[in-house]
């Protein structure tokens, strides 16, 4: 369901283009200071973030702006100007970073650079989604798409703000809104960022329960070309489109598969979603008898699915804070223990349906709310069951999230 969009900045081939960066700083170290080193050094700092090494970054985007100040190259300044809010937010200074980033955009439209303005208000609208503040994120996306058509820029090369305010949209619970504006976008787009289009796209389907548009996607989505944090989302979404139909076999390998996919890389958001996934998945199975439980469970899950509550929790205790989803997610996976252990009670997911409403995100909060009903049904509380079930309905039909309504339909049965 929907989820995460730290990532969706990427290129075809982020390693690759780290590669190429580094060959270049190397190269051009030795010459005078160019507009050309200052991009260069700012570019490979934006690789070095993307990939979860935000320390690396700082120093090359520190040299970036000298450079770039030192022979009066605006818009390169503004280039790295942008890449240094993101590294401020990765450090957990959010108004700082959205400060420069603002900064950044203004000066690149001052000086007519429209691909240093895209990329500014696309960090920003992201930044504000990842702080939560949905409608803030959905008007810079307007606001910012505006500017940069004004200054000429065709719809095709402007997906990358609109793909943050569609994921802000679907995050929020305006389904109906993030459905028009993917399809807007997707038949805009002629860039790298399509997948990321079609990521939010097979989100909306998995929600909706739209299995054939989900499957056609996700055949699509395999297909594209090695990015970390794009195939563990895609994975995570699989995993709970799997756990939603009580395929669980196929939520472990899609859960297996997206940590792999992982390995080597910090990106917290992405990993915590899938540890959460896969913490669900544990206690699913453990509910189930012996004889009832799939035979083809990935080797070796039951050691690795023991220490994914553990291994949320330090993830959510290393972040700077300002991203509530995160601890949302922690919470989760944490309580989904709980239940796995037969120990959760009608409070702790009341507990997690709060952290959820904090972060602004109702269909995940509906879920915790379908979780608080079987737990309080259980403690013999009914008047407690009834009203949780009753707000899991009430967001699973106006969102129209069909899944989610049956399984709330059969706990009622």
């Amino acid at each position: 369901m929907p989820g995460s969009r730290r990532g969706r900045r990427g290129a075809s081939d982020t390693k690759a283009a780290v590669d190429a960066a580094e060959q270049a700083v190397v190269i051009l170290e030795p010459e005078p200071p160019s507009q050309l080193q200052a991009r260069v050094l700012a570019a490979l700092a934006t690789w070095r973030v993307l990939l979860g090494a935000a320390d690396g970054a700082l120093p090359l985007v520190t040299k970036a702006m000298e450079v770039a100040q030192q022979i009066g190259a605006d818009a390169a300044y503004s280039h790295g100007l942008a890449t240094l809010g993101i590294i401020e937010a990765e450090y957990g200074d959010l108004e700082d970073g959205l400060a420069d980033l603002q900064a950044a955009f203004t000066l690149a439209c001052r000086v007519g650079s429209v691909e240093d303005a895209i990329r500014a208000a696309a960090n920003r609208v992201h930044l504000l989604y990842r702080a939560g503040r949905f409608a803030e994120a959905v008007e810079a996306g307007r606001s910012g798409r505006s500017a940069v058509a004004a200054m000429g820029a065709p719809p095709a090369i402007t997906s990358g703000i609109g793909n943050n305010a569609a994921a802000a949209l679907l995050a929020s619970g305006r389904w109906a809104e993030a459905d028009q504006l993917l399809a807007e976008l997707v038949a805009e787009s002629t860039t790298n960022f399509t997948r990321y289009l079609q990521l939010l796209q097979l989100e909306l389907a998995v929600g909706r329960g739209e299995s054939e548009r989900a499957a056609d996607l996700a055949a699509t989505l395999r297909k594209s070309p090695d990015d970390p944090r794009l195939v563990a989302s895609l994975h995570a979404c699989l995993a709970e489109r799997a756990l939603a139909s009580g395929e669980l076999a196929a939520a472990a390998i899609e859960v297996t598969d997206g940590l792999k996919a992982l390995s080597g890389a910090e990106m917290a958001e992405e990993e915590l979603r899938l540890l959460a996934a896969g913490a669900r998945l544990a206690a699913d199975l453990a509910l189930l008898s012996p004889s009832a439980r799939p035979g083809d469970i990935p080797a070796g899950w039951e050691e690795r699915a023991a220490s994914f509550a553990e291994r949320a929790t330090v993830i959510v205790t290393e972040q700077p804070g300002g991203q509530p989803d995160l601890a949302a997610f922690g919470v989760q996976a944490a309580n989904e223990e709980a239940r796995r252990l037969g120990l959760d009670t009608p409070e702790i997911w009341q507990a997690v349906a709060e952290a959820w409403r904090l972060a602004g995100w109702p269909y995940r909060e509906a879920y915790a709310r379908l979780r608080e009903a079987a737990a309080a049904l259980r403690a013999g509380r009914r008047e407690q069951a009834t009203r949780a079930l009753t707000a899991c309905q009430s967001t699973a039909r106006e969102l129209r999230a069909t899944p989610l309504l049956t399984q709330a339909n059969d706990l009622i049965r």
